[in-house]
């Protein structure tokens, strides 16, 4: 049995009873908090391509790239190794992995699959296209 949540409503005020200037300051600390955590996004994102484009140093990554035949040292970059990584987990069953690898190859989208080339839909109501 699911146990209910409780939740504190007494000191709630409804947008209705407040005042137009109370909503525009709400409005105006919400806009304000948004975008400090827009520009915190994107610097992470930055730094991340940033570090994904960075040849790879580490011994154990570079002779795993090589076994599995990057031999270029400019092909070696922290982008291939996670790669290699996705596709080594999908084929040794992982079926996550599997599933990012397919989308991020444009093989399937993230709503349905293809078996024997019919059209499976996952979740939602969505209409295939």
């Amino acid at each position: 049995m699911e146990k209910e949540k409780k939740y504190n409503v007494e000191n709630l005020i409804p947008n209705s009873q407040r005042t137009p200037d109370e909503l525009r300051e709400m409005r105006k600390n919400g806009g304000i908090k948004s975008g400090e955590v827009r520009r915190a996004k994107k610097t992470v994102r930055e730094c991340l391509k940033l570090y994904s484009e960075l040849n790879v140093e580490a011994p154990e990554i570079k002779l795993a790239l090589k076994k599995s035949g990057i031999t270029n040292p400019e092909e070696m970059t922290y982008s291939m190794a996670m790669a290699l990584q996705f596709m080594t987990s999908a084929m040794r069953g992982n079926s996550q992995m599997a599933r990012l690898v397919m989308e991020m190859l444009g093989e399937v989208d993230k709503n349905s699959i293809t078996v024997n080339s019919t059209p499976i839909i996952i979740g939602g109501e969505d209409e295939l296209k």
